[in-house]
């Protein structure tokens, strides 16, 4: 019957019957060889298999049953052989001084459930929640594409318990000695489109509001400025033009 997974019996030496429980079988007709558990031990185990399925829920890797195996989690993770050619694999790895894990290759997340496409949940208030080490020149270190936003916000923020914090930081310490024009921040604003008969296109390059509902005590002071310009220079050497405030209609 070559629909019968027939049980393989195992015998010693002496022909003495070891195994008759008939958990190991096997079925010549689909070539399939069940065993209830197997034990590999070596330091090569090959798979030549076109699909691998694995019914457990949680892999782990650098796995020791009697031993701390830390000091050779470094590198430990999953590697794709010539996934970019026949040079250049990909893989996803734990960097172990830095307790991390490493993408070598550009990571996209595709969304198409609904659900936000990335959540990140930061726990210590003394780490940062996400920290870019860039290394761009010529590039920008985040470029978000959002031509198709309406009445959303294409960053949004919420910082309802600052104290002496920043919503906006910029940091820049200029040590150029050459000529150079720049920004420290730029609103790029084109309108092609025609406005129509009995339409109204109002658009504010930059809008503050800041309201004060709350019922002060009497004797407390509160100061709101829409804008502080402090401007400074140490020298006074060569021609120096400082204005707080530049607009050009």
């Amino acid at each position: 019957n070559t629909a019968t997974a027939f049980p393989v019996v195992f015998h010693d030496e002496s022909n003495g019957l070891l195994d008759d429980t008939g958990a190991f079988t096997y079925n010549p007709n689909t070539g399939t060889l069940v065993t209830p558990n197997l034990t590999v031990s070596g330091t090569t185990t090959t798979l030549n298999t076109a699909t691998l399925t694995v019914e457990d829920q949680n892999i782990v890797l650098n796995y020791n049953a009697s031993s701390d195996t830390s000091g050779s989690a470094d590198g430990a993770g999953i590697t794709i052989q010539d996934a970019v050619d026949a040079s250049n694999d990909a893989s996803l790895t734990w960097h172990a001084s830095h307790d991390k894990f490493v993408f070598d290759h550009t990571l996209q997340i595709d969304n198409t459930n609904g659900a936000n496409a990335l959540v990140v949940n930061n726990d210590k208030v003394d780490a940062n929640a996400i920290d870019i080490l860039a290394e761009n020149t010529t590039a920008s270190v985040i470029d978000i594409n959002a031509e198709d936003l309406t009445t959303a916000h294409a960053i949004s923020i919420d910082c309802d318990s600052l104290t002496t914090g920043r919503v906006f930081s910029a940091d820049v310490d200029d040590a150029l000695t050459t000529s150079a024009t720049k920004s420290l921040m730029l609103i790029d604003y084109d309108k092609s489109g025609v406005t129509a008969s009995g339409q109204s296109s109002i658009t504010t390059g930059l809008y503050i509001a800041m309201n004060d509902a709350a019922t002060n005590d009497a004797s407390g002071t509160v100061e709101n400025y829409g804008v502080s310009v402090i401007i400074d220079a140490a020298s006074d050497q060569g021609t120096i033009k400082q204005r707080g405030f530049y607009a050009s209609l």
